[in-house]
């Protein structure tokens, strides 16, 4: 008997294990439609497929990518996806698909999609026949792919090809096919035009470039072609070639390799001739502006349109002892002086930005550190378009000009000082001459008392001191006597002797400290001045129960006579101490002229001497003024010297 549970057994296993294939094979399916999606993606290629009978249409997810729509969603009808088409690629399109399904003529064409964002988009659309039904077009299939890139590259390598020939033809630059070998292949006109060769002699190989290049430059050419064989290309670079007719024409040239080998070349050649003469003029320009700027006495200077110093002549670097680029930026406001320099840079920035034209005085440091003042002028020089392009400055030395300027307006005060000066010393004298004569009248009567002879006695003296001051001031206006020998230590104390009794009065402490023999060749009466001046101011300037110190002895670092005055006054403040020996430069306000101290600074420097003060105010305060006489400072009459 037939054994049926072993036929069931085996019958399940056959079941069993065909459905194992099955599952396989669907898996296997499966990862194949998935790699055929992922290659379809990758190569941005859709299919699709339309059946005639039910007008039903099938997409791959790649499709909806390239038209931009959802895969979730059913295919949209055909005048949707038409609508997607742009005006230049519709017609085609639909003619194509049309005349598929009338012939069964496969198509092949390049559609513009334009897409939701306003972007356009480029595709290969590929349909064809899959399936006739009685003799007519039942299935069409097809392909989608995205060639956007592939467009953009076409339609660039076709800009590119355009903008190529437009500058080939054009007569801006010469443009040629080197060879290793020296000769040039092919070119354009303006190639042509700048050689100076015909088109014929180009043709016939009579043009080569390795013969045109000045030996010169037959180094400078091997450099740059090791570059180009190098690195595909080689830096612009300047020579020259000869022409046909023998001129030389400055050029600027470069090469490439051509489409990646080392046999062929590109190569643009630029004429310089207009550059180079625009440049030899400009250079031409600068050099007769540098002659002429280091010719003149001025310093002549430079600066950018921001103000910075670009160029000075030789004159300005010498005299001030920095070069230019020491000046660069604003660092040339160091070389003015403090009390100048806030205002200069506050006007040159103003200029800078207004435009308007610079004209200032100012103070510029020497190489020693002295300052002299300067006259500065500036004018912007501006380009076609009116914008400044640079700043061309000058500094003229006024600095003996300003002093001048300065002594005229004191000499002019001087003397109208000296007039006044005299005009009331003569009115004084007149009736100063009556008055002592009706003294000595008076002191000649015997009957007088004691004590008004002693009162007409002091009347006496004190009107000698109004003698001596009237005497003192008509010498504003007339010459002194000649220079005579004389004891110096006598002359002070005749000047005292006019304050004598004033400090005694006031309780002035004086101490004379005077070194025996100092005998000085001078005009005796203009010493006097220059004691009785300084004695004056010491004892208007110390307080009562002040001191005062003179002392004369001998110089010990050059044979004269030193003489120093020093009280414990008040002191002088040093905004006037630093000009006090100018005119009208006074400190007792309305009772003093200001012109003492200048007298009698020139009347030392009459005699070669020196005046010099030292002064300090608040504790520990006083002043001390320090003369000094040479022995043979001033000219004996009749030849008399120094004993």
């Amino acid at each position: 008997m037939p054994n049926r549970s072993k036929d069931r057994a085996d019958e399940g296993e056959v079941g069993w294990g065909e459905s194992s294939r099955l599952d396989a094979l669907e898996a296997s399916l499966r990862e194949r439609e998935r790699e055929l999606e992922e290659a379809q993606r990758i190569a941005r290629l859709g299919t699709w497929r339309w059946v005639r009978a039910t007008d039903t249409v099938t997409w791959s997810e790649e499709v909806y990518r390239v038209y931009g729509l959802d895969p979730k969603l059913p295919p949209p009808g055909y005048e949707a996806i038409r609508d997607r088409h742009a005006p230049g690629s519709r017609g085609n399109f639909e003619a194509a698909v049309l005349n598929a399904i009338v012939t069964g003529e496969a198509y092949e064409l390049d559609v513009e999609l334009m897409m939701p964002d306003g972007s356009t988009r480029w595709i290969i659309a590929r349909g064809e026949v899959e399936a006739y039904v009685d003799g007519e077009v039942a299935v069409l299939r097809g392909t989608l792919q995205d060639i956007t890139e592939r467009k953009i590259a076409e339609q660039r390598i076709v800009e590119s090809q355009s903008r190529f020939e437009r500058l080939y033809q054009s007569d801006l630059i010469g443009i040629g096919y080197p060879d290793a070998e020296g000769g040039i292949r092919d070119g354009n006109d303006e190639l042509l035009r700048i050689i100076g060769y015909e088109r014929e002699e180009l043709e016939a190989g009579l043009v080569r470039w390795d013969k045109m290049t000045p030996p010169e430059y037959h180094q400078t050419d091997r450099e740059h072609i090791a570059e180009c064989l190098e690195q595909g290309s080689c830096a612009p670079y300047r020579k020259e070639y000869i022409r046909k007719n023998g001129d030389r024409i400055p050029v600027m040239v470069g090469f490439a390799e051509l489409g990646g080998t080392k046999q062929e070349s590109i190569g643009f050649v630029l004429d310089l001739s207009a550059q180079k003469k625009a440049e030899d003029s400009v250079r031409e320009r600068e050099q007769r502006f540098s002659a002429l700027a280091e010719s003149l006495p001025q310093m002549v200077w430079e600066a950018n349109p921001d103000g910075s110093r670009t160029y000075a002549n030789k004159r300005y670097t010498q005299y001030t002892g920095v070069s230019v680029e020491d000046m660069a930026g604003s660092k040339w406001l160091e070389l003015i002086h403090d009390e100048d320099r806030d205002r200069t840079e506050e006007l040159w920035i103003r200029c800078t930005r207004s435009g308007e034209n610079y004209l200032n005085e100012y103070r510029i440091r020497r190489h020693d550190g002295a300052y002299r003042t300067f006259l500065v002028r500036a004018v912007p020089l501006r380009t076609e378009a009116g914008e400044i392009a640079r700043w061309l400055g000058s500094a003229t030395d006024i600095h003996d000009q300003k002093l001048a300027e300065e002594t005229l307006r004191r000499t002019e005060k001087l003397a109208a000082a000296g007039r006044l000066a005299a005009s009331i010393a003569h009115e004084i004298n007149n009736p100063l001459e009556a008055v002592t004569n009706a003294l000595y009248l008076a002191l000649t009567d015997t009957s007088l008392s004691s004590a008004t002879r002693t009162y007409l006695l002091m009347a006496e003296q004190e009107l000698a001191r109004v003698a001596q001051v009237a005497t003192q001031t008509l010498r504003f206006h007339r010459q002194s006597g000649a220079p005579a020998r004389v004891d110096v230590c006598a002359i002070m104390d005749s000047a005292f002797a006019l304050y004598g009794p004033r400090l005694e009065a006031c309780g002035i402490t004086v101490s004379r400290e005077y070194e025996a023999g100092q005998v000085l060749l001078c005009r005796a009466d203009e010493l006097r001045q220059v004691f009785s001046n300084l004695l004056s101011n010491s004892f208007d300037a110390t307080r009562r129960g002040g001191r005062l110190v003179i002392r004369i002895r001998s110089a010990k670092m050059r044979e004269g006579v030193r003489i120093t005055i020093a009280d414990t006054g008040d002191g002088i403040p040093v905004e006037i101490r630093k000009k006090i020996f100018e005119p009208f430069i006074t400190t007792k306000d309305a009772t003093g002229t200001g012109l003492g101290l200048w007298v009698s600074d020139g009347i030392v420097q009459k005699h070669k001497g020196r005046i010099s003060v030292r002064s300090r105010t608040g504790e520990g305060h006083g002043t001390v003024f320090c003369v000094f006489f040479p022995f043979d400072g001033i000219e004996a009459a009749g030849g008399a010297g120094r004993s």
